[in-house]
């Protein structure tokens, strides 16, 4: 199960009277099952697919321009809550330029800025064999079901 991230809509935020704060206070008050993003107003949301099979769980997330030398990107899983964490910071390319300093941005439409996603996992997962790689930009996270034992009854 996906817990899923509470942002306005593009009817909000082109309102005058839209109060971000006030929305915010609402999530962070709220008692409902909705999870809330540490900065769920945060232009670096990459997108994320979650596929079920009968022997895994597999998430993909989009992160353009990350390397696996990138530091800021981290992946944690707590089998007691059985909660999956990535997070990072995404960031515009700067090795196309000799001297990486941008002047000027023309247009913008890449994400970037800190993230942080989260997902639960329904099923029971064999911590020890969770696998991650990441290739050309897209991060491909492997949570294969950990097999129930059967009781024999005597």
């Amino acid at each position: 199960m996906l817990h899923y991230y509470l942002t306005p809509s593009i009817f909000d935020l082109c309102d005058p009277a839209y109060d971000q704060d006030s929305l915010v206070s609402k999530v962070e008050n709220s008692n409902s099952n909705i999870h809330k993003q540490h900065d769920c107003f945060s232009n670096a949301s990459p997108s994320l697919d979650v596929f079920e099979f009968s022997d895994q769980t597999v998430v993909t997330v989009e992160l353009p321009g990350m390397s696996k030398a990138d530091d800021s990107l981290s992946i944690n899983y707590d089998p007691q809550t059985r909660h999956l964490k990535i997070s990072g910071h995404l960031k515009r390319p700067t090795d196309f330029h000799p001297e990486n300093a941008i002047k000027e941005t023309r247009i913008g439409e890449r994400k970037i800025g800190k993230f942080e996603k989260e997902v639960v996992v329904e099923c029971n997962i064999d911590n020890e064999n969770i696998t991650a790689k990441l290739e050309d930009g897209m991060l491909t996270v492997v949570l294969p079901k950990k097999e129930s034992k059967k009781i024999c009854i005597q």
